[in-house]
């Protein structure tokens, strides 16, 4: 189960708009694949934000 209000903020953070169009320019990447990276970025900074939001707290009160 996603925890949405995590995946509110990340979104609220998205990459720039032009972005998959700087990663094609730059990279010589299809715009597909470049759609797929960003996809990718977004969902891998939800686990790691998931991961950092669920690990145990060390000396917080």
């Amino acid at each position: 189960m996603k925890n949405q209000a995590l995946w509110d903020r990340i979104e609220a953070h998205s990459m720039p708009g032009g972005f998959v169009t700087l990663l094609v320019e730059c990279t010589g990447w299809p715009p597909d694949r470049a759609t797929r990276a960003v996809l990718e970025y977004s969902r891998l900074a939800y686990l790691t934000a998931l991961a950092i939001d669920l690990a145990p707290s060390r000396g917080r009160v």
